[in-house]
């Protein structure tokens, strides 16, 4: 899927739109900048406007985070916070459904601990996103990410590991694998791949190495008879 993306720039500057070709996506981005510097992200497709992403003030880029059969998530990433590219992900997500026209909007910035977007189920049901607490890193799995009594487990990130992303879950949505990465002091960088089986909770280390910047962290690729491809 190509990404369309909207770099929106607060602050007092102008604003600007930029829209994602119809013939495409269907989809357009229409950016207004309040007083405050707050800005406001219409999704619309046409004249109709299918819902609107608020963001605090700060530079951010908008786009398609993931698109399937049936659902189509929006999200909203900060420019600038660095760490490692692949656990790059947003912190404002919207969900949209074609079949009922729902339009959910969930904003990890300005919770008492900000959480990033980290991946999307296959069905699109489930969202997996991280959170920062006093204890360390914490990998959360929202079985419906727009129903506030909807099942939320949280698993632990080793407490040696500094960052976790790069989800993906398996085809039948049943487990769930994800990376971790360390900078460590000798400058090298620790990784590891974890996978979590959904409904019986438990979590699991599949593979770890040290590795130098160049070589990066793991990468999964996909599934086959119910685990993780990765290199």
């Amino acid at each position: 899927m190509s990404a369309v993306l909207l770099t929106a720039c607060t602050g007092g500057k102008v604003a600007t739109t930029v829209e994602a070709p119809a013939e495409e996506l269907g989809f357009e981005f229409e950016k207004t900048v309040n007083e405050e510097g707050e800005t406001s992200v219409k999704v619309k497709r046409g004249e109709n406007v299918f819902g609107r992403l608020r963001l605090a003030e700060g530079d951010w880029t908008v786009g398609i985070y993931d698109k399937g059969p049936r659902y189509t998530f929006f999200g909203a990433t900060p420019n600038g916070l660095g760490g490692a590219i692949a656990f790059d992900g947003p912190m404002v997500i919207a969900r949209y459904d074609s079949v009922t026209e729902d339009f959910g909007v969930k904003d990890f910035s300005r919770s008492e601990y900000p959480g990033t977007v980290r991946g999307v189920s296959q069905d699109g049901e489930m969202l997996a996103y991280t959170i920062v607490t006093e204890s360390g890193v914490k990998m959360v799995v929202a079985k419906d990410l727009f129903d506030a009594n909807a099942d939320a487990p949280i698993y632990e990130v080793p407490a040696e590991f500094s960052q976790a992303g790069a989800v993906s879950f398996s085809k039948d949505n049943k487990k769930m694998a994800y990376v971790t990465y360390n900078m460590e002091p000798d400058d090298s960088e620790k990784t590891a791949l974890f996978v979590v089986d959904l409904e019986s909770g438990e979590q699991r280390e599949v593979a770890r190495r040290t590795v130098t910047v160049t070589q990066g962290v793991y990468t999964i690729k996909g599934w086959e008879a119910g685990n993780p491809l990765f290199e």
